[in-house]
């Protein structure tokens, strides 16, 4: 085990420190900090859920890594939006770390596992509120500048079909997608209040041999509207387990893989 990976497992133990090291953007030994307050670039997360219920809804992601995306997007006391909820885990996290929690979702049968695991209803209770209905119509409904945070993991274009609505982002054309995504990143924009958060969790795609690099494409909608880009962290899909399926490598005559398999998506952040 290298100098680097050595010294992080002593951080993950609570011992040692970080060493000076660029290629892990720190230029200064870090002492006495819990590994769990550094927030480095590349992260695996268990596929093991706090609530098993989450495991139902074929898109929910890890719970731990929804509660690192809370911290590092509000802080206690904040209201956050979710609207693209699914099974809840995103609001679960921000029950359980002190922050109000609005979740939006276009499916009924994720909103009734949304309201399974938080043990609510869709009347505003304890701090989180459950919204059913599409996206954009909704966002529309809220006052300029009213919300901390907007923490979100969006629909996968062409990964799933989420539902058969024609107005579900997965079922549009990639064009379409994007606009979709453009309108809807706009009505955050404005109700989201002057310096705070808009992050999402997002995978690019191969579709019919032709590759879409989602991220990128989101990136410069987000960057047009007017949000401050972060540095994006990547999250690792460890053995491409959460997709259910591996997609066969293409060779070509020399021997060389043809393609990259995915096996990562982008977590991004951007600032109001």
């Amino acid at each position: 085990m290298g100098l680097f990976y050595r010294e992080i497992e002593q951080l993950k133990n609570g011992i040692g420190y970080a060493a000076t090291a660029t290629h892990i953007g720190l230029n200064r030994r870090v002492s006495k900090m819990k590994y769990s307050e550094i927030y480095f670039s590349v992260w695996e997360f268990s596929s093991k859920e706090k609530k098993t219920v989450a495991k139902k809804y074929l898109s929910s992601l890890p719970y731990d890594l929804c509660e690192m995306l809370v911290k590092i997007g509000s802080k206690q006391g904040d209201t956050v939006l979710d609207p693209f909820c699914g099974s809840g885990q995103i609001l679960l996290a921000c029950r359980n770390l002190g922050r109000k929690a609005i979740g939006i979702d276009i499916n009924p049968e994720a909103i009734k596992l949304a309201e399974e695991l938080l043990c609510t209803s869709l009347k505003k209770e304890e701090g989180i509120r459950l919204i059913l209905g599409d996206c954009l119509e909704k966002l529309r409904e809220f006052q300029d500048c009213s919300v901390d945070a907007v923490i979100t993991h969006p629909p996968y274009w062409r990964a799933w079909k989420y539902t058969r609505d024609l107005k579900d982002l997965s079922n549009m054309k990639y064009e379409e997608y994007l606009k979709n995504m453009e309108k809807i990143f706009r009505e955050i924009y404005r109700i989201l209040k002057e310096k705070c958060r808009f992050i999402f969790v997002i995978g690019d795609c191969i579709h019919r041999g032709k590759f879409y690099p989602i991220h990128a494409h989101l990136t410069v909608i987000c960057e047009k509207i007017g949000f401050q880009p972060r540095p994006y962290g990547i999250w690792v899909l460890r053995g491409l387990a959460y997709y259910g399926f591996i997609r066969p490598y293409k060779k070509i005559r020399d021997g060389c893989f043809k393609q990259f398999q995915l096996s990562h998506n982008y977590i991004c952040v951007f600032e109001k």
